[in-house]
């Protein structure tokens, strides 16, 4: 492939990923047990027929290339858990120079095999890792796969994909963002070395998912928005955060998807395409469930108004433009102080992808990470597929207890799970009513 520039986002990620391994993972598990050697040969077909496995640099600009040779899938030992070894992987950084961008693995787990892939966050988003790991499951599972032809690419940067129109006033709702994230709490730091991750997994009850979805459509309320308040209530209650006279309220940052916004449209496209927007809560609101959800639902939609992609273009050209100035050593103090987030979220639905067309079988689950980075100590990766929902949290050790992280997790399914409830006893006073 022809070499192309990296984008802002990129160019923002590898910087945070020169102070600590900015790494993210997915994964997605079979039915059924797969050996190494079939792994490997599925594995480095993908890559060749995607055009993937090598990259190469020259300043900012970068060169993805096929594979050449067989391509080593990492067989984890089975006495260590898929959180175990996906939590020491988002630690380990890449040895990049020019080389693989990817460390594919395999794990047997019970009747099962997870199947996965760990890397630089730079160098794709959720959408390109998903292009690559359907066409492993296929070359895996169906006999006789049909052809492949290299991904795309978008040389494009942000500006010219993401903010036609709107500029001046997406320009002003980030300002008008930055001065209310000045009165949200900041991380408290419990010690120096607060970079190292943990990840925990956890899977909601069987349903809760399509029951969740359902409710929103019947009151009007976005999953997102839903999934935001649930997050920010459980941060606001179990992430260590500082006291401080003239900062009380709470932050959470959502990830967005900015695919559908570019002109022109880059569904296919393999790269790095996100951006993010910040939700803030008054203690009052927090402590108040119907309040917290309708001020996260008002706040999502003023996000929306002036064009959420021009306004992460902005939000994301700032932070590189201001990171060149920053020491290394200051990069986390920086970002907390002047984007203090508790937590933060990314949500995937996967009804309508790839993936149910393989279940519930061969395919059993999928699961993705996300890291944490200097902005948020904690952040939560949902990812819906049929009646699943699979919650994964990575959390910094320095900030953010065991403990801590699953009372995150539970209050969160446990938030979902009460709403629901009282979704169909509305409907059904409602019903009894008419």
């Amino acid at each position: 492939m022809a070499p192309i520039s990296l984008n802002a986002l990129q160019r923002l990620f590898r910087g945070w990923d020169a102070v600590h391994p900015y790494n993210a993972a997915q994964a997605f598990q079979l039915c059924g047990t797969f050996s190494v050697d079939a792994a490997q040969q599925a594995w480095t077909d993908a890559l060749v027929a995607l055009g993937l496995g090598h990259v190469s640099f020259q300043r900012n600009r970068v060169t993805h290339s096929a594979a050449t040779g067989p391509q080593a899938v990492h067989r984890v030992p089975e006495d260590t858990s898929l959180e175990e070894y996906v939590s020491a992987e988002l630690d380990r950084p890449f040895l990049l120079g020019d080389g693989s961008p990817f460390r594919p693995f395999l794990l047997r787990e019970g009747e099962g095999t997870w199947l996965g892939v760990t890397y630089p966050h730079w160098v794709a988003d959720s959408v390109s890792i998903r292009i690559l790991l359907r066409e492993w499951l296929m070359r895996l599972c169906v006999e006789n796969p049909p052809p492949s032809h290299a991904v795309t690419q978008v040389s494009a940067g942000y500006w010219k994909l993401f903010a036609a129109g709107g500029v001046w006033r997406a320009a002003l709702a980030f300002i008008k963002g930055h001065q209310r994230l000045r009165a949200a709490r900041k991380p408290l730091t419990m010690s120096f070395g607060d970079d190292p991750s943990k990840v925990l997994v956890r899977r909601a009850p069987e349903g809760l998912g399509a029951a969740v979805r359902a409710c929103c459509r019947e009151r009007g309320v976005r999953v997102s928005d839903l999934m935001l308040a649930g997050l920010l209530e459980a941060a606001s209650r179990h992430v260590p955060l500082q006291q401080r006279p003239n900062r009380r309220n709470v932050a959470v940052g959502c990830i967005v998807d900015l695919r559908p916004h570019a002109r022109p449209t880059i569904d296919d496209a393999f790269g790095l395409f996100l951006g993010f927007a910040s939700i803030i809560c008054g203690p009052e609101e927090c402590s108040d469930w119907p309040r917290l959800l309708e001020s996260v639902r008002r706040q999502s939609e003023r996000h929306r108004r002036p064009g959420i992609a021009a306004t992460c273009t902005t939000w994301i050209s700032a932070a590189l433009a201001v990171s060149a100035l920053i020491p290394r050593r200051r990069t986390n103090h920086f970002y907390r102080k002047t984007m203090p987030l508790a937590a933060g979220l990314s949500s995937v639905n996967l009804n309508r992808e790839w993936p149910m067309e393989f279940f519930p079988s061969p395919l059993i689950d999928y699961l993705r990470i996300s890291p944490t980075g200097p902005i948020a100590p904690a952040v939560l990766s949902a990812t819906e597929m049929g009646p699943r929902l699979t919650l994964a949290l990575t959390y910094q050790r320095g900030v953010v207890n065991a403990a801590a992280a699953e009372a995150i997790v539970e209050s969160v399914i446990d938030r979902l799970d009460a709403w629901c409830g009282a979704t169909d006893r509305a409907l059904v006073d409602k019903r009894a009513q008419t």
